[in-house]
């Protein structure tokens, strides 16, 4: 798909370049005992060619993979994936959308409102009263920040006009999010008539983990995650079958 970059940020995506590859590869060279002069080629040409491919990319495609991946969220190791691949590719799927808002000239900017302000300031209030109660840095508090209250929602909320401004790309969510209910679906139909064989990922049998063993918890194994999720799917499914 050919993209067209905006003029005026040519020489901001140059700067871009050289900012983020010549301070990593100089970073890296140190690092490592390499030769600066090499180190500074390779950061630039790799900086250049993590831009072009975000600019590349399409958000849409990258956002909802990652939010079809978040059902596994907190439950990779068992499938001995050692990547949260949701949060990748969702953290992913933003830097895609800030990129091509700023670079590529067929997609709108992002348009920061008021209550992306007041999302700001319930963040920094929450991050300050984690600070100031020492628990910042701990592991439970930290992705409770990005995740439950969350960091991460909020960016998805301010990113996805950019990143599903077309009708195209809003059928690429809505898909995803037919698929997802298939699936959710499915899964939780054979746990209740117990063909094990069939559900898939295997961790969700395995009773020591999460709770809810006995009810329908699918891939989250907590049953009330599972039904709010088909239920957002149903939605999905109503206002797409106009389609």
């Amino acid at each position: 798909m050919a993209v067209a970059v905006r003029r005026a940020s040519v020489p901001a995506l140059l700067g871009l370049i050289i900012l983020i590859g010549g301070a990593g590869g100089l970073a890296e060279a140190h690092r490592h005992a390499l030769d600066p002069f090499l180190g500074l080629v390779l950061g630039l040409a790799a900086a250049s060619i993590a831009l072009s491919a975000l600019i590349a990319l399409e958000p849409a495609w990258i956002l909802t993979g990652g939010l079809l991946l978040s059902v596994f969220s907190g439950n990779w190791a068992h499938m001995s994936v050692p990547l949260p691949l949701d949060r990748v590719a969702v953290l992913g799927g933003i830097g895609a959308a800030v990129v091509r808002s700023l670079f590529d000239d067929s997609i709108p900017r992002i348009r920061v409102r008021t209550v992306h302000w007041l999302m700001l300031l319930l963040v920094l209030y929450a991050v300050g009263s984690a600070a100031w109660s020492g628990t910042l840095t701990s592991h439970e508090p930290l992705f409770a920040l990005l995740d439950r209250l969350g960091l991460v929602p909020f960016l998805l909320y301010l990113i996805a006009p950019v990143a599903f401004h077309s009708e195209h790309q809003r059928r690429i969510l809505a898909v995803g999010l037919l698929v997802l209910g298939a699936y959710l679906g499915l899964i939780t139909l054979f746990e209740a008539v117990h063909v094990n064989s069939l559900v898939i990922p295997h961790y969700i049998l395995n009773p020591d983990l999460g709770i809810h063993a006995e009810r329908g918890r699918g891939p989250f194994l907590e049953a009330g995650a599972n039904g709010l999720a088909m239920f957002i799917c149903l939605i999905a499914a109503v206002l797409t079958f106009p389609w």
